[in-house]
């Protein structure tokens, strides 16, 4: 059966497997078998070999068809349900990895990960004897998400973790301080978005404070944004998650070379988004200004771009600091003549004074307010973002350093 578009294209219709009789489906399996019989170069074939099975092949194929073209329409077994039968059976044989493990970390079959998480969970808890000593397969699947050029999308890995998520628990080595699945998400050649970071860490909120192999998270992240120019906002959105859900973070070294995260950084100043970063762990944590690193011994303060935006960043904060002050001024008087109107119970007793100095005192700290905003503050962002268009494309902030110095980030 066929049909035929308005463009005059014929499309022939498949027909399921289930649908043929015994004789026919059993010569549609002869051909199939024989089709992977087929040797390859894989195999140490010569290319005569491999040529002359083709041959033979193409021979028998067009005498099965010519017999019965019906076959040239059947469809039978989705490519993934060969893929997994296929090696079900061979792997003993080929000694290679567990088929868990290879399903996961397939650039094509890792999507029916998402269907053993929903459908047969118990395979991924991980306990089997097969694979003690292995990672767990959440890893190998989690690889298909950072790898470059991948086509394993967040909504995958979401999907995944909310069918399994106990897997966001596990850690990737039985031995050491291995990697969570949060930790695993970043620094990898895909950036990683932040949407599913903010997820994955409302779901297993330890895993922000979790230190993998050394290194917290907040460093991960800072470590992937300083090494990948492809690195943008999403980047920046998990550094402000961070900072704004684990503070402690801004301030927690490495365990190896006992540097901050903002020491990941300070090199790569030349960049918009790492430049946005390094600001926002600025303010969440000024003293690290000046403090050097462990590994070459410079501070922030001795990088050119760091050194120019500081004063800015420092004085924002003050102004911001003068206006939280102030309405807490305000408010906290108001509170104040409440609790003594409150526990006086004659209310004759209370001074209509005090209330005429806090309207006054509300008065005078709005007003102060307004000329801060206005006056100081309002123009700071453009003095800051004028420094940061100044470096931004312009190059290294820094002399040329070694390539292990480069590569020891922490």
């Amino acid at each position: 059966m066929s049909t035929t578009t308005n463009s005059g294209v014929e499309f022939v219709t498949p027909l399921p497997k289930t649908e043929l009789n015994e004789a026919t489906a059993a010569m549609f399996h002869e051909l199939i078998a024989a089709a992977s019989q087929i040797p390859g170069h894989a195999n140490n074939n010569t290319e005569e070999e491999v040529q002359r099975a083709c041959e033979e092949f193409n021979v028998r194929l067009i005498q099965a068809l010519t017999e019965n073209p019906v076959l040239a329409r059947v469809v039978g077994s989705s490519d993934s349900l060969l893929f997994i039968m296929a090696y079900v059976l061979w792997v003993a044989a080929l000694k290679i990895s567990p088929p868990l493990h290879i399903i996961a970390g397939h650039d094509c079959h890792y999507q029916l990960m998402c269907w053993i998480a929903e459908t047969h969970p118990w395979v991924l808890d991980h306990t089997t004897t097969a694979v003690a000593n292995r990672r767990p397969p959440v890893f190998d699947f989690l690889g298909q998400y950072t790898a470059a050029n991948s086509n394993c999308s967040a909504s995958t890995v979401r999907r995944f973790f909310q069918a399994y998520p106990k897997g966001l628990a596990q850690k990737n080595s039985p031995r050491y301080h291995g990697y969570t699945a949060l930790a695993s998400i970043l620094g990898g050649a895909t950036e990683c978005n932040a949407d599913l970071f903010r997820w994955m860490a409302e779901q297993h909120p330890r895993g922000m404070t979790y230190k993998t192999m050394g290194y917290s998270v907040l460093g991960l992240v800072c470590a992937g944004l300083q090494e990948f120019s492809h690195y943008g906002n999403d980047s920046v959105e998990i550094i402000q998650y961070l900072i704004q859900t684990c503070p402690k973070l801004v301030s927690q070294k490495s365990l190896h070379q006992g540097n901050l995260p903002i020491h990941a950084l300070v090199k790569k100043c030349n960049r918009l988004e790492v430049q946005n970063a390094v600001i926002l762990l600025l303010k969440a944590f000024p003293e690290s200004y000046n403090m050097p690193s462990e590994l070459n011994g410079k501070a922030p303060s001795e990088y050119p771009f760091i050194e120019q935006i500081m004063p800015l960043i420092a004085k924002e904060m003050e102004l911001t600091g003068s206006i939280s002050l102030l309405k807490d001024l305000s408010m906290n008087f108001y509170k104040a003549i409440s609790d003594v109107s409150s526990s006086n119970n004659n209310n004759n007793n209370n001074n209509p004074l005090l209330h005429k100095v806090a309207n006054v005192l509300d008065s005078w700290c709005k007003d102060c307010v307004t000329i801060i905003e206005v006056d100081q503050l309002q123009g700071l962002p453009a003095q800051i973002l004028a420094v940061q268009y100044r470096y931004d494309f312009v190059g290294s902030d820094v002399e040329s350093s070694s390539d292990e110095e480069e590569q020891a980030i922490f």
